[in-house]
Parts: structure tokens; sequence; C-alpha cells
């Protein structure tokens, strides 16, 4: 009787005996330990945690059929992660970029003037920059050099415990002219609608909405959001293709590898199974918030807009990447 693999390297090894040689599988394999080091070992959640190949493992180990661990397989080489390095990076262009481009029309300067460098300093100066809902948002000023702020606000928790008229007053007090609300990544955009119940009462200063990635969902709420109100503007760094997603529904206007259509009737049929028993668990159904079916994230967390398949905890199954999740 054959031993039971025990290992991720064991079970590749156990598919290869089975069908032949399959140098993919271990080409993916391989690509994935490298992921592990270069990558994955920054998921900043639950810092105490299984290194993520025998994570890999236990979670392709969840499923019954050898069909479905292998299915798990490839999706485990599909997901698109955004690393510090990279989140800086955005940080960093969406400042440079979206950002400087956003206040030097708000300030209407002339970058043909020679004194342009000055009057945009200056201009960024009296933007007040804050977190939508949650960014660090002491990071993104230390890594564009924004100097000056000492308050660094999250806007949808002052929607919450805080009045605009507070607001009004101490930016009025400082002198600054205008807003701008960042994001790590926006998902369906709930908690940027929240935040800008608040921000809508200002309508005094223009506002620029700007998150660093955005899904489609989201991109749909920020366009709405700027359509509603004349004082805000909505203009993403990024916006992943639709590619990067198991929506919960197949798109009219895509064709859709086959991998695809296999991965979304797995996500239905375990359902059950990666749910568990504890009804209290807040879950938003097999393809996650608004049926987006993301399989985009971060090294800061694993969004709610992604399958619960990949980042769900519960009596009978094993997440790869466990969420760290803000709702009770």
């Amino acid at each position: 009787m054959a031993k039971r693999p025990t290992t991720i390297r064991e079970l590749v090894n156990s598919w290869t005996r089975k069908s032949g040689d399959h140098l993919n599988l271990h080409a993916k394999l391989e690509l994935l330990g490298i992921l592990n080091d270069e990558l994955y070992a920054q998921y900043q959640p639950f810092a105490v945690k299984p290194d993520y190949m025998d994570r890999l493992f236990a979670w392709i180990d969840g499923a019954s059929s050898v069909r479905d661990k292998k299915l798990m397989f490839e999706l485990a080489s599909w997901l698109l992660f955004v690393g510090e390095a990279e989140m800086k990076s955005l940080y960093q262009s969406s400042f440079a970029g979206v950002i400087t481009r956003w206040v030097i029309d708000q300030a209407n300067i002339d970058i043909t003037c020679i004194d342009a460098p000055d009057r945009i300093a200056q201009a960024l100066k009296r933007t007040f920059v804050g977190s939508m809902a949650g960014m660090e948002i002491g990071t993104y000023c230390r890594v564009n050099g924004i100097e000056g702020q000492s308050l660094r606000p999250d806007f949808r928790d002052h929607a919450h415990i805080g009045t605009p008229d507070s607001l009004r007053m101490y930016l009025n007090a400082k002198g600054y002219a205008r807003i701008v609300a960042v994001e790590d990544y926006v998902c369906t955009g709930q908690q940027m609608e929240e935040a800008c119940a608040y921000l809508s009462k200002l309508t005094e200063f223009p506002t620029l909405l700007c998150p660093m990635l955005v899904a489609r969902e989201g991109v749909e709420t920020g366009n709405e959001l700027a359509r509603k109100h004349s004082h805000f503007d909505f203009n993403p760094l990024f916006a992943p293709p639709l590619e990067i997603a198991v929506p919960k529904a197949p798109l009219s206007s895509s064709n859709e590898p086959t991998f695809i259509v296999q991965l979304r009737e797995l996500i239905s049929r375990l359902w059950t199974q990666v749910h568990g028993t504890d009804v209290t668990q807040h879950l938003y159904g097999p393809f996650g918030c608004g049926g987006t079916g993301s399989l985009l994230l971060t090294y800061l967390n694993c969004p709610d807009n992604v399958p619960p398949i990949i980042h769900h905890k519960s009596d009978s199954w094993e997440p790869l990447f466990q969420r760290s999740s803000r709702e009770g």
C-alpha cells in the first residue's frame, strides 16, 4: 500500500507517478517555493503561523479527490500577491502621478512657468491626506515625504465617531485647500461609501478619491460617488484586469479559460465544507463580498471579496492565507 503524502512535494510526486511526466507540475511547485521565500513570508496577519508550503499542503489536502486537489494546486499559482515593496511603489506612483497631477489642475498651475516647482510644492502642502478605511496612512506619508501634517485620519472612522464641522474647522485653521483620500485596496466600495458620507459634507474642499488598487465593483462605486458629488474626483491608480477573478457568474463579455469554469464549480461545491458548522461566522458566500471572486491579495491581508476557500478557517477547512477580519 502506497504511503500517504505528508508534504506538498510528496503530493506532487504522487501525481507525477500516477499520470506520467508532468514537468509543469514540478515547475509550478518550484515557482511557489520561490514566491514563498520572496513574497509570501511577508503576509502579516497572524505572526505565528505555519510556513506557506505547509499551509499549501494542508489546504489542498482538504479536498477529497485528486482532481479537486490538482485544481487547488493550479489556483495557488493564479493568485496575484502584492508584497510590501510593490505596495510602497504603488504609494509613490500614486503621489507622484495621480495626486500631483490632480493638485496641479486644482491649483491651476502653469507647469511651463519658471516657478512651477515651487508652486506645486506649496499646493501639495495645502493638500490634506487621509485614509478611506483603515490604511496605515503614516507609512504612506513617510514613503512620499509628506511632512507637517500631524493629523492623519481614517475618514471611515470619522464618519462613525466624528463630525464634519470639527474637521472643517481644523482644515481652515491650518490653511488646507483640498483633501485626498487614499486606500490600499477598495473591493466593492462599501467602506469607501461610508467615508464619503462624511467627506460629502465638506463641499468647500475639492476631494480626490485615490485607491492604489480597486476591484471592478469598487470602480463602479467610485464613479457613482464622483457623479453624485460635484466636489469629488475618483481616480484609482490600478484596476486589476477581470481575469484576476472567478466571479459568481461568468461575464458575458469574456471568454473564460476552462480552468476558471472548473474553479467556479469547485468553489460552489466545497462551500459547505469551507464554511463549517459555526453559523456566527461573518461570510459573504462562496465567492466573497459582492460575489466578486477576486484572486488578488496583499501582504497586509486577504480582502473579503476573495473566495473564502482561500482565506477562511473553520472546523472543517484550513485556509491558505487566513484573513484577519474587522467584522465580528
